[in-house]
């Protein structure tokens, strides 16, 4: 017994060693090229990286100043850019053969930055498509480094959300976290993303996307469950700031991605909302559970079926959507008929109408067929709206 916690001992003693002499002796620096390359490969734009150091007895690479270009039509400014990259490898290849075998990779507080051309495109979207010059330039890395990838990982990042339009004011999303595990270009791979927004409230994206797409993440199959917690609506980068729409939202939404068209069905729910700059907020919660889909290539989608209700009284939502734009264009009907008017009171203050004090409807009747049209933040309104038998009591003359 003695004889082998002697034997242990001077095993463990003799790794010790050796990993502080691979510290002090093996020049991972000279790695720093060949992972640039294969980096570069990789995701199909120029990956940079300063100073690289090697901590043998926690098996990991460290890099300073990673940054990630972003693409041409873009601008120069990087795509995404993290001051310290941690990669797990395997040591006794990295002393014994100069070979570098990375089996984890995890960005610490990185800061991404997305941006949308005027006509749709998301700059994440070509990220990770085959290139012709990535490839050239990672060729030489591929045939020299051995390269697996178990857990991809960021903590406590950033991602700045720029906005288009007259009023370009960035939205930060904060303590972005991102978990994929055994990750593979040519298969399925579990991951789980979330995030706090702008205002506050949660969001999280978990599910399977994969296999990695030719053309880039932005056309790679994936199905999620997608939930929102008590995001502030006003200061999400899909809306203007001046369109006076504001609320709280919760939503839960299934979606499902082949790569070319995207499904979505799911609840939303809605406290507080405003949609007009001189309505204050509503009283009373909206509910809607919808069943949506949406053309990648296009940028174009339909809602084909909407429930929105308040309080007893529905309505039916249906019609078609685009960002191909600055703002969501939208060209919708809403049709609701015998809504009780006591149900839909809550809501009058969001679009700007104020009943005298202390009146209330106690009964009634209302009939509605809408068309509503133009961009998000500048909606058209039109139809009848026709209201039977209504009592209105309590108003102050």
């Amino acid at each position: 017994m003695r004889r082998t916690l002697l034997v242990g001992l001077a095993s463990a003693a003799v790794l010790v060693i050796v990993a502080g002499a691979a510290s002090l002796f093996v020049d991972v620096d000279r790695f720093r090229p060949q992972l640039e390359d294969m980096m570069t490969s990789a995701v199909g734009r120029k990956v940079a990286m300063g100073h690289v150091a090697l901590s043998a007895l926690s098996g990991s690479l460290s890099v300073d100043d990673l940054s990630v270009a972003d693409e041409a039509s873009f601008g120069r400014a990087p795509f995404l850019k993290a001051k310290k990259v941690s990669l797990g490898v395997a040591v006794l290849p990295l002393i014994f053969a100069k070979q570098l075998r990375v089996h984890s990779f995890q960005l610490r507080q990185p800061e991404l930055t997305l941006r949308r051309s005027p006509t749709g495109i998301w700059n994440f979207s070509t990220l990770g498509a085959s290139s012709s010059t990535a490839t050239s330039a990672g060729a030489g890395a591929a045939g020299s480094l051995n390269l697996s990838i178990d857990d991809l990982a960021m903590r406590d990042g950033r991602v700045i959300v720029e906005r288009l339009g007259a009023h370009p004011e960035p939205n930060i999303y904060d303590h972005v976290t991102l978990d994929v595990r055994e990750f593979s270009s040519t298969s399925p791979f579990p991951f789980r993303l979330s995030a706090t927004g702008p205002g506050g409230g949660t969001l999280t994206l978990e599910g399977t996307a994969g296999p990695l797409s030719a053309e880039g993440i932005g056309s790679t199959p994936l199905e999620a469950t997608l939930d929102v917690k008590r995001l502030d609506l006003a200061a999400i980068a899909l809306l203007d700031p001046t369109a006076g729409i504001a609320g709280i939202g919760d939503a839960t939404a299934h979606v499902v991605s082949d790569g070319r068209r995207v499904t979505s069905t799911g609840t939303v729910h809605g406290d507080r909302l405003r949609f007009v700059a001189g309505g204050s907020a509503a009283t009373a919660p909206i509910d809607v559970t919808y069943e949506a889909d949406y053309d990648l290539a296009s940028h174009g989608g339909a809602v084909k079926q909407g429930n929105v209700r308040i309080g007893k009284a529905m309505a039916r939502l249906t019609g078609r959507f685009s960002t191909k734009g600055e703002a969501l264009a939208v060209q919708m009907k809403l049709a609701g008929r015998q809504m009780q008017p006591a149900d839909l009171e809550g809501i009058l203050p969001s679009v700007g109408v104020t009943l005298p004090r202390g009146a209330r409807f106690r009964s009634g009747g209302l009939d509605a067929a809408l068309t509503i049209a133009g961009s998000f933040d500048c909606l058209a309104v039109s139809g009848p709206v026709e209201m039977s038998l209504a009592v209105h009591v309590g108003m102050d003359l």
